[in-house]
């Protein structure tokens, strides 16, 4: 009898470990594609798209999320006090997504 507690107890950690995985796939998949909607229809200059998983946003703003897994910000650009140049900077965030495919909601959950 005590082992078939054992038995049911690996397979309920299996199907949570494969939750898991999918779960994951399903949120890198979502971000990824509406990112890519969204640079569609919020192009530069006028506009940066920060994805988390882009390791290619790091160009002048040296990072590729802010906060968020997605976040789409009206930018400007103001002239450097040594005035060696322009800074990027986040006038307006248009959107900030989060994606949670998760049982809790919340990735800090075990």
């Amino acid at each position: 009898m005590g082992g078939r507690g054992v038995f049911a107890g690996e397979r309920l950690e299996g199907r949570w470990t494969g939750m898991r995985e999918r779960n994951s796939r399903r949120s890198k998949s979502f971000v990824r594609e509406l990112g890519k909607e969204f640079r569609v229809y919020y192009p530069p200059p006028e506009f940066k798209v920060f994805i988390i998983a882009n390791p290619r946003g790091r160009s002048a703003w040296g990072l590729n999320e802010l906060l968020y897994d997605i976040c789409v910000a009206r930018v400007s650009y103001v002239r450097s006090a040594g005035n060696r140049g322009d800074l990027p900077l986040v006038k307006d965030p248009i959107w900030e997504v989060e994606s949670e495919f998760a049982l809790g909601g919340t990735r800090h959950r075990r």
